[in-house]
């Protein structure tokens, strides 16, 4: 699960604290014997010319053109008229000689049945490579993470602000800002180590599944979360020396586009009569340096198959003083748990729902927020 960072405002000091960020593409790389440049994937040229050659039949001599689009770096032609031959020869691209318009006659390339079969395959592949390095990507920017802080006055993300003033203890990614003078005095004013169970908010959680389809992107959404969140914090963390649990559900029923025909063709997929309920249960956490990002381990059960899951959340923790006209001083707790993950639904034994000219692919992103209180 990923949570992307968010740009500071460009108003305020940036002397006060250094915002993480994407690195941008160098103007320079280092020059050396150890060297990394932008480059395709090996074997990437057999799916590459697959997907051009499905979108349109094409002259050998425009797929150089075309793969470069893909912004992928260089490749030769040799390389390419190479592949070509041997995508033609394994039965999966077929070539004839297009009639001449001017000049010398043209040679053209198209994908066979047996081809896009090989296609659908390969860009699983691809997939799973893209969630590799999206992993890559998120330990480097979680890794440099700061310890929050521990707000001692109401902390609803909305009471804080938009997390571009300096005054605003979270920045706009949902991280806490560092401020080590005032997080010792809040710490002071609280318990030091609290196991706690939390109970999920429905009308404050949702769940969003981001699809791409042949007609553009489609986004589902269901705020009808469910579950419990039982962890032990210590200084306005998860207490590295414990093993917190956690359980939410969602009824698939009620995810929903906004648009009839879609919702129709999820549900007929994902089969609610049967299986109703998708859940996520936690079975481990890992702290990601000393800040409020964790990896984290456990089980999606969904179309009643459970698989392994693992990525990346935030997790904030809010609280404040209730007023007490007895006894010792005691405080309201709230925890907000943010993160994305990108899931091949396949691996749910899910059909693809696939009309004339419809049809949604595979892999799809979910974004989760899970906001939970203490309970009394």
């Amino acid at each position: 699960m990923i949570v992307e960072p968010v740009k500071k405002s460009a108003t305020a000091d940036p002397a006060q604290s250094k915002v993480e960020s994407w690195p941008g593409a160098p103007d320079t790389t280092p020059q050396g014997r150890c060297r990394f440049v932008l480059s395709p994937p090996r074997h990437f040229l057999y799916p590459a010319l697959l997907l051009l050659l499905t979108e349109e039949p094409r002259h050998g001599y425009l797929l150089g053109d075309a793969l470069a689009s893909l912004g992928l770096g260089r490749m030769d032609r040799p390389s390419v008229y190479r592949a070509l031959a041997a995508l033609e020869r394994d039965g999966l691209v077929h070539s004839w000689d297009a009639a001449p318009k001017a000049g010398s006659t043209r040679h053209v390339h198209a994908v066979t049945p047996e081809g896009e079969e090989a296609l659908d395959a390969w860009m699983s592949i691809v997939s799973q490579e893209r969630n590799s390095l999206d992993q890559v990507l998120e330990r480097y920017w979680y890794c440099n993470v700061r310890r929050p802080v521990v707000a001692d006055s109401p902390a609803r993300i909305g009471e804080y602000g938009d997390g571009d003033s300096d005054d605003d203890p979270l920045d706009g990614a949902g991280i806490v800002k560092s401020d080590p003078g005032r997080a010792r005095a809040d710490m002071g004013k609280m318990p030091d180590c609290r196991p706690a169970r939390f109970d999920v908010k429905a009308e404050r959680s949702s769940l969003m599944v981001e699809a791409r389809s042949s007609v553009g992107p489609i986004t589902f959404a269901s705020t009808t979360l469910a579950g419990w969140i039982d962890v032990e914090l210590r200084d306005g963390l998860v207490a590295k020396d414990t093993k917190p649990c956690a359980h939410l559900e969602v009824k698939v029923s009620e995810l929903t586009s906004g648009n009839a025909m879609y919702d129709r063709e999820l549900l007929c997929c994902l089969d609610p009569r049967r299986y109703p309920i998708m859940s996520v249960d936690l079975r481990d956490l890992h702290h990601m340096g000393g800040g409020n990002c964790y990896r984290i381990d456990g089980d999606v059960t969904l179309h009643g198959i459970t698989q392994r899951l693992d990525g990346v959340v935030t997790a904030t923790v809010h609280e404040c003083r209730r007023r007490s006209v007895k006894g010792p001083q005691q405080f309201d707790c709230s925890i907000i748990v943010a993160g994305e993950q990108v899931l091949d639904i396949r691996h749910f034994n899910l059909a693809m729902p696939s009309m004339p000219l419809f049809k949604i692919y595979p892999d799809v992103r979910l974004r989760l927020h899970v906001e939970a209180d203490q309970t009394q």
